[in-house]
């Protein structure tokens, strides 16, 4: 069994909005005398942390989107898999912070209605089954996600994935000496 602890600091600087460009199409801005709105920069910052658990047929991860940002959220996953010598089938739940960018991963409040939105969290469910023959084999996914977050439309996502690969590279027992 493997025991894992992450403290990850992070900080999230997405810039200031330019005054003289168009802010036309950010938030609820069009609304308001651009004399009156001053628009603070998308800065966030905190420690995200995670404990985790692994086994050989198994794991466990729980944590936190950082703590410090305005919006924090737990996430987690919970895992099972089960290798033979000619397949391996895993299932695995998740809930985890979509970062793509920093206001879907730490939100952002628009200055003039104060409506804090974004924070988009991603949970869902996920099988995979491969097939190894030597250095190649085949692999299917079937997985189920749902979106949401503050103040963003809920979205779904269905994956179904079938697809073939060729290991270039494989050594039972490699060695690197510096």
């Amino acid at each position: 069994q493997v025991l894992s602890i992450m403290i990850n600091p992070v900080r999230i600087d997405s810039g200031r909005l330019d005054p003289e460009t168009n802010l036309s199409s950010w938030g609820t801005l069009p609304l308001a005398p651009e004399q009156i709105v001053t628009v603070e920069p998308a800065e966030e910052q905190g420690v995200a942390l995670s404990l985790g658990l692994e086994a050989d047929s198994w794991g466990f991860k729980m944590g936190s989107t950082p703590i410090g940002f305005k919006d924090s959220n737990l996430i987690g996953e919970l895992s099972w898999r089960n290798s033979s010598l000619t397949n391996q089938l895993s299932f695995t739940l998740e809930r985890d912070a979509i970062r793509e960018s920093a206001l879907s991963y730490s939100g952002y409040e628009d200055p003039v209605s104060g409506i804090r939105w974004g924070s988009v969290l991603r949970s869902g469910a996920r099988m995979e089954l491969t097939w190894p023959r030597g250095n190649e084999g085949v692999i299917g996914r079937l997985a189920g996600y749902h979106y949401d977050g503050k103040e963003v439309a809920q979205n779904d996502q269905l994956e179904l994935l079938a697809g073939y690969y060729r290991n270039s590279i494989r050594h039972d027992n490699p060695r690197i000496d510096g």
